[in-house]
């Protein structure tokens, strides 16, 4: 029983932690599409994505074009 509460209370808090991911570039090429670059930050590492976004209509559609 005294090894389930640190159990249960470490499980909680990477639960309620989550991972926290934000956008810290968003760049307008000349053709008109963009280059957005993402950072995750999980429990033990970060991690980066950048993307190529295109209009398409009201959305736009985006595809990873590098991830480290």
């Amino acid at each position: 029983m005294s090894r389930l509460i640190p159990s249960v209370i470490l499980l909680a808090s990477v639960i309620v932690s989550g991972c926290a991911g934000f956008y810290t570039n968003i760049q307008k090429s000349a053709d008109g599409s963009y280059t957005v670059t993402q950072v995750t930050q999980g429990f033990w590492r970060v991690r980066g994505e950048v993307y190529r976004c295109e209009a398409a209509g009201t959305a736009m559609t985006c595809r990873k074009i590098a991830s480290e």
